[in-house]
């Protein structure tokens, strides 16, 4: 197994109820691919591929969490260069009530926000050029995010509370904000794994 999907699959493998909804990207995988959005090959299987211009994946949100619910969402994604804009690597939405969770790049740091731009964590972006497994959980109370098993910020900020409606990889639902990079193995879950199991001594060693 690669050493990124061995890190995914360890930060996911306490878990005892399946995610969700689980994105691979394989042939055939969930998902309608937009503007040239292509499948090449990643770290587990197939990743996605966008140009940051207009390239995004088109996705149904039945069935996810409520933005003020317990959750926790994990990835894997390479750039070439950290972009110093505004890139959604995830955004789960619901733009008329003004409510979303969308973990990307913002003002050059990797980050989780709300609808309207509002941080919840974000930490320094890890060198690029490389593939990253990330993941971000909230409680109902605390929301943390993880880069490479490590803990890398927490915040108790208040959320955002719509259900969504709308899911797209590699934008923002409402256009714009797009990702320039690869993203694979995307995984929502309707509970907040611990920090116990998302960060132990030793698993950021698979990353390298």
């Amino acid at each position: 197994m690669a050493p990124f999907a061995a890190l995914l699959a360890a930060l996911l493998g306490a878990a005892q109820d399946g995610p969700v909804g689980h994105w691979s990207f394989e042939e055939g995988a969930p998902g309608e691919l937009r503007n040239g959005a292509a499948r090449v090959d990643g770290p587990a299987g197939k990743a996605l591929e966008l140009d940051g211009v207009d390239d995004y994946i088109h996705c149904k949100a039945e069935g996810l969490p409520a933005a003020d619910r317990p959750q926790t969402f994990a990835w894997l994604y390479r750039v070439e260069v950290n972009p110093s804009d505004i890139q959604c690597f995830i955004s789960l939405t619901n733009d008329g009530k003004k409510s979303g969770v969308q973990p990307g790049f913002r003002e050059g740091r990797l980050a989780v926000w709300g609808h309207g731009g509002g941080v919840f964590v974000s930490a320094e972006a890890p060198a690029a050029a490389a593939w990253h497994a990330v993941a971000y959980s909230f409680d109902g109370t605390t929301h943390r995010l993880y880069v490479d098993g490590r803990e890398v910020d927490s915040s108790a900020k208040p959320p955002q509370d719509a259900q969504p409606d709308a899911l797209e990889f590699g934008r923002w639902t409402g256009g714009g904000e797009c990702f320039k990079g690869r993203i694979d193995e995307v995984r929502i879950y309707a509970k907040a794994l611990p920090a116990a199991e998302l960060a132990k001594p030793g698993r950021q060693e698979a990353a390298k």
